[in-house]
């Protein structure tokens, strides 16, 4: 998926051919338990696709200074950030001056949440890595629960700068006048997750439906070692994403296809220069 959008942006950004020398990535859906593999399976995955697309493209390596785990030679700086809500951490109002006045169906009445924008970096904190916590919306009903944001990698070197930018990014979700409770990057990522179950309605509304393919067998009859299946599934998600059209006319990445004839966004062309609601 990393090196698919890196292509995107090779192809559609305002310097063609080029690659970012920024990234900033909120990772969803990650535990506490998870940081180590996330750190060192996820981010040097990141780094090795940008190392595998410039080299598709032609860049100059010389000047690489990367700094993961991973055999990076670009120069490029990474930014990995884990947002998570599932915890038990709440924060409230010590007086009414702390709050906010709400009104519904007509009635004002006070809120009893902290103002948006609260921003506890220390005391409730984890140890490491760097971690705060960022309550950046109104709650509409009941005690607001604020983002726990955790920092894996600081390439950027955002620092004390990060707060307020993902503070920023919490209003610049396209389906909201306001500020929403974590980052958009990552809200609309899981909007996406969602709209992407739609294409599996069949199945799920179908549990005796047909399948597509027999599970595979080694030569001697036997099932395939949990390795080779991994990698036989991957390669049958990638033959029925291609021949099943479920990015719509729009994307285009066949393996026959000449490169400057490749398409991989699904929204129409006369969109990619600008942003639009989703």
């Amino acid at each position: 998926m990393m090196r698919e959008r890196l292509r995107a942006w090779a192809a559609t950004g305002e310097k063609s051919g080029s690659l970012p020398t920024d990234i900033l990535f909120y990772r969803d859906g990650v535990s506490e338990s998870q940081f180590d593999k996330c750190s060192n399976d996820e981010i040097t995955q990141i780094e090795n696709a940008y190392d595998d697309v410039a080299k598709e493209l032609g860049l100059d390596m010389s000047k690489g200074k990367g700094k993961g785990k991973g055999p990076v030679t670009t120069p490029f700086n990474l930014t990995f950030v884990v947002v998570g809500k599932r915890h038990n951490t709440r924060f409230y109002a010590k007086n009414v001056k702390s709050t906010y006045v709400a009104k519904k169906k007509g009635v004002e009445f006070v809120n009893g949440n902290l103002k948006p924008g609260l921003l506890v970096d220390s005391v409730v904190t984890n140890p490491s890595p760097t971690n705060f916590f960022l309550q950046s919306h109104c709650a509409i009903q009941g005690t607001a629960r604020a983002a726990h944001y955790h920092v894996l990698k600081d390439g950027m070197q955002l620092a004390a700068n990060l707060p307020r930018l993902t503070q920023m990014l919490c209003y610049a979700f396209g389906r909201a006048t306001t500020g929403v409770s974590y980052v958009a990057p990552a809200y609309i990522a899981d909007r996406l997750c969602e709209q992407g179950r739609a294409y599996l309605r069949p199945w799920a509304e179908n549990p005796d439906m047909a399948p597509f393919w027999d599970a595979p067998k080694e030569t001697n009859g036997k099932p395939y070692s949990k390795e080779r299946f991994e990698e036989w599934k991957k390669a049958k998600a990638l033959e029925l994403a291609r021949t099943r059209d479920v990015w719509g006319p729009n994307y285009s990445d066949g393996a026959n296809l000449a490169e400057e004839k490749k398409r991989y966004n699904p929204w129409h062309p006369n969109l990619d220069k600008g942003m639009f609601w989703m």
